[in-house]
């Protein structure tokens, strides 16, 4: 009965999170990706139709794949746009507002499937439901990936496919069987055509695989044998699968992965980071301390300090017994094997540490392992008050991440711990995302009775015939006519009407790129900054600033 009940409440809890994830994904806008690459997955179904004869009115809209860069230069992630695009004309979504809407529910939904077998991968790790439970909670919870988990398209596809592939590869590690070395190349396949930085997952699985093989007690040929025969069908079968799932790859899989693994291991996007105060030039940014940095100020304090303290406990249990906990030591590789690749390749970064989002159901473990080495001395020293005081700890775990979700939606991308100060935009970005335009065309829609208002949007991706001027879509219709964008600085006109207007009436920005606006002009109230009549305040920062000209 206990048994059933228990079932019963989590499966209540799964729904929950389920309906709440979906119902609150109508509240997000569009990110600054989000167009270019549905845009990209649009050329690949064009592609592939065209292959097999089919040809439909639609398709001379769409650019073919080697006369688009958000094609031919990441044609990976194709698992996802395919789908989308084709779930999108079956459907009959044609508003665009709604074609984001859907998106951002597919993101979460597979998202949303990472948890559930993220939760079976910490349930073999730590062999335990209530284990594997916190261990989910701290994957779920943390703010930053739960606001990418509605809008960013990559990221967190692939931490979601990443997370589908340890299960069942700690599956195969445990049982040796030959189904689950098949599920395992199937799913590391499915990761790696998200990004190809996967592909150090397959030499992960296998590196353990023979640490597992050479501690068993009675070596012979025969083990050998079968450890050489399944890595090679395990990474035969990756390929496979990443070759079936990228058709950039079909007329020449050699070349074309040449080209594209040279591209991303040194991405060609010439921005800025703004970084400790300074702007510097993404393909220069190759500090070492870089993403661990990000990782500490962008990371809930609790979750960091457990994450600190599982790394120092690992490092005594593993000098006592590598083999005990070789799954731990596992997870621990799996961050710093591509960390270590990353700074041998000099790779652009940019946008925080969300490039390394893929390696937080690592994270999780040794923040959990943390976590239960913790309660193992609570109990030990303090058996008579254990209850209370765990139930105090989780309330101290878990309280402050959530209460960040809740307080900054549907702007959790923007959450920077206690460790940056009051205003983290004085040293870092904040909407780099330029998510809280949506709010901003919200507001003067409603704010205005004007037969035509027009706008100047400001800083970053913002700009006149930038990315986030796309949503005005969430505007209806007869209200969204009377908005003309206008590009002043650029000296370019983005003319939705077909009118020809030559100056604006509002100013709207993120401040991305121009924190001389942010701390000098607009302090100061120089124009456009003089008369501000809306703004999005959130964790201490100024996201989103609208200016009456």
């Amino acid at each position: 009965m206990n048994i059933n009940r228990n079932h019963f409440i989590f499966g209540f809890i799964i729904i929950l999170i389920l309906f709440c994830g979906l119902k609150i994904s109508e509240d997000y806008g569009i990110s600054v990706d989000e167009d270019a690459r549905r845009n990209g997955g649009r050329s690949f179904v064009k592609y592939i139709a065209e292959g097999i004869g089919i040809d439909h009115p639609s398709f001379k809209y769409i650019p073919k794949v080697k006369e688009y860069n958000n094609a031919w230069m990441a044609p990976y992630g194709m698992i996802f746009e395919i789908p989308a695009t084709l779930l999108e004309h079956i459907f009959g979504i044609d508003e665009k507002s709604n074609i984001f809407l859907f998106r951002h529910k597919l993101t979460f939904i597979i998202h949303f499937i990472g948890i559930i077998v993220f939760f079976l991968f910490a349930k073999e790790i730590f062999g335990s439901n209530r284990k594997a439970l916190f261990a989910s909670l701290v994957y779920c919870l943390h703010p930053r990936i739960f606001g990418h988990s509605f809008f960013n398209p990559k990221d967190i596809i692939f931490l979601s496919t990443v997370s589908m592939s340890l299960y069942p590869s700690i599956k195969f590690l445990k049982t040796d069987s030959k189904k689950w070395m098949i599920y395992t190349g199937i799913f590391l396949g499915l990761a790696m055509s998200v990004r190809l930085v996967g592909i150090y997952l397959p030499f992960l699985v296998l590196l353990f695989y023979g640490g597992i093989i050479i501690n068993k007690p009675h070596l012979s040929f025969s083990a050998f044998r079968d450890y050489f025969c399944k890595s090679a069908v395990i990474v035969l079968l990756s390929l496979t699968v990443l070759y079936i799932l990228t058709p950039y790859y079909w007329t020449n899989p050699i070349l074309s992965f040449i080209e594209t693994f040279s591209i991303a291991k040194n991405f060609p996007w010439n921005g800025n980071n703004y970084f400790l105060g300074s702007y510097i030039n993404a393909t220069h940014q190759n500090s070492w301390y870089y993403l661990p940095f990000w990782f500490a100020i962008t990371t809930p304090i609790s979750f960091l300090v457990l994450f600190i303290f599982g790394n120092f406990i690992v490092i005594y249990r593993l000098s006592k017994s590598v083999y005990k906990y070789k799954y731990i030591l596992f997870c621990i590789l799996g961050i710093i094997i591509p960390f270590s690749i990353l700074i041998i390749l000099s790779s652009t970064l940019y946008d925080g540490w969300r490039h390394f989002f893929f390696t937080y159901p690592f994270s999780t473990i040794i923040i959990s392992f943390g976590m239960f080495q913790l309660m193992s001395f609570l109990k030990l020293y303090y058996s008579q008050n254990y209850q209370l005081i765990m139930r105090i700890l989780l309330i101290c775990i878990f309280s402050g991440p959530a209460y960040s979700i809740i307080k900054l939606h549907p702007y959790q991308q923007v959450y920077f711990n206690a460790l940056v100060g009051k205003d983290p935009m004085r040293n870092f970005e904040g909407d780099y995302w330029g998510t809280t335009y949506r709010r901003g065309f919200e507001w003067i829609s409603e704010n205005t009775t004007e037969d035509t208002v027009r706008i100047w949007l400001g800083s970053g991706f913002g700009k006149g015939i930038g990315i986030t001027w796309k949503n005005i879509w969430f505007i209806e219709k007869e209200k969204r006519r009377k908005i003309i964008i206008v590009d002043l600085i650029e000296s370019k006109r983005l003319n939705i009407n077909g009118q020809n207007i030559m100056d604006a009436d509002y100013y709207i920005t993120n401040f991305r790129g121009s924190q001389d606006d942010y701390y000098g002009r607009s302090k100061l109230r120089l124009y456009p900054f003089e008369n501000e009549v809306y703004s999005i305040n959130k964790g201490g920062m100024k996201i989103l600033g609208i200016y009456k000209l």
